[in-house]
């Protein structure tokens, strides 16, 4: 099963300026803007809204704040897109279960500064926690002294789409099994390739970061 946002467009709920609510038989999809957190925590999230809204179906008598309405995915504050909501504890264990054998494959837009030097390729550095706000790759044994508890092991898998050369920017597909925070910024500035408007990785004040998560594969 592929989840392609696109084909609900004609279908959906706007709250306010905040998000906006699409949904079919099984999911809710709800559009997170750059900079909201996607679940409970010091900044306000997607769950925050939710829970002020009450825009779920009897959400006060079945949730509990640990279950988090059954969000499905979570995407880093920065980024922009949709978080997906199961409308039944039984998908959403069915989900989870099929993201620990590595069954869902989640798609992403990325721009990048400068022309991308591969037409495909895998980036499989681990990744550790730097500090509080950002992560690193080990590229090389010293750098494991650069980061903090244990070393998690993802791949992220990249494809170039095209490249602007009178912008100078390329415009990638890119492709995780297993998420871990930051991975796709912190794997492409690790080849040199920091996603454009990157506040932490590229190291420029902008407003938006130019991630996008498009859709999911099961």
């Amino acid at each position: 099963m592929i989840i392609k946002l696109q084909n609900f467009l004609q279908n959906y709920k706007i709250w306010n300026d905040e998000t906006f609510i699409l949904e079919d038989k099984n999911y809710y999809y709800f559009w997170k803007k750059p900079w909201l957190a996607s679940s409970w925590g010091e900044k306000k999230s997607i769950l925050d809204l939710i829970k002020e809204w009450e825009v779920l179906e009897n959400q006060k008598e079945i949730f509990s704040p640990e279950e988090e309405y059954w969000l499905l995915n979570r995407l880093d504050n920065d980024t922009s897109w949709f978080v997906y909501f199961a409308k039944s504890k039984e998908i959403k264990e069915k989900y989870k279960n099929l993201q620990k054998e590595n069954q869902i494959d989640k798609t992403y837009y990325a721009v990048v500064s400068w022309k991308f030097s591969y037409d495909n390729t895998i980036v499989s550095y681990p990744i550790m926690h730097k500090n509080k706000s950002k992560m690193i790759a080990i590229k090389e044994n010293k750098d494991i002294k650069k980061g903090r508890w244990k070393q998690l092991l993802v791949e992220t898998k990249i494809k170039k789409i095209r490249y602007d050369k009178q912008l100078d920017l390329s415009y990638l597909e890119v492709h995780i099994l297993k998420w871990v925070r930051h991975q796709i910024r912190v794997h492409l500035s690790s080849i040199w390739f920091p996603i454009f408007w990157d506040n932490l990785y590229w190291g420029k004040e902008n407003d938006i970061l130019c991630l996008f998560s498009v859709w999911i594969k099961i």
